[in-house]
């Protein structure tokens, strides 16, 4: 097999893993707006909007590399809890960090260029500080 079809076979994969690392991260950028509106305390409330940032930057740099394999962007919004608690959501959140963590670390393996393992360490790196941050925020809640 030469390398370009190696390089094709694995595209199919690894967009798949890049799709369902998107929904991830569409989720958060639905679901930190509505959960900011409800937080008064300004600290509290500017962290989880770098949290929204990040957020929508880590969509952009999926996105593209979507697109560069020859993938389209797909996401769909699961149904989320309408009235999670503080704590409840910011548990979820970590959840929803762990599992984005974990797929960039399934992706590693098949990333097909430097550009993209450079940018799944750097999106690993950032969903640690995500679950950190969230850890923070439930040990001294709004």
């Amino acid at each position: 097999m030469s390398s370009h079809d190696q390089a094709h076979s694995m595209a199919g994969p690894l967009i798949n893993l890049l799709n369902a690392s998107l929904q991830l991260e569409y989720a958060n950028i639905v679901r930190l707006p509505r959960f900011r509106s409800s937080i008064e305390d300004q600290e509290f409330a500017r962290k989880l909007e770098w949290l929204l940032t990040d957020s929508l930057r880590h969509a952009e740099i999926v996105m593209r590399h979507i697109r560069r394999l020859g993938g389209e962007p797909e996401w769909t919004l699961a149904p989320f809890p309408e009235n999670d608690s503080t704590i409840d959501f910011l548990k979820r959140q970590q959840n929803l960090e762990q599992e984005m963590k974990g797929i960039y670390e399934n992706a590693m393996p098949i990333s097909d260029t430097d550009e993209l393992h450079k940018d799944l360490n750097g999106l690993i790196a950032s969903e640690q500080n995500h679950w950190a941050l969230c850890d923070d925020l439930i040990r001294h809640p709004a």
